[in-house]
């Protein structure tokens, strides 16, 4: 896991002010603007098969 401060360095440099305050308040003005679909992420992978050409 990340700590904090390094997240913060993180995106200090790679956003402008501009993006991650407009980023910030479509998180405030929509709580859902972030939801995910937690059983399609984290379910498994099916396994492949590799055929010989």
């Amino acid at each position: 896991m990340i700590s904090p401060k390094k997240l913060v360095t993180l995106v200090m440099a790679t956003f402008t002010t501009e993006t991650a305050s407009s980023f910030g308040f479509m998180i405030i003005r929509h709580p859902n603007s972030l939801c995910f679909n937690y059983d399609f992420i984290f379910q498994d992978e099916p396994e492949t098969t590799f055929s010989q050409a």
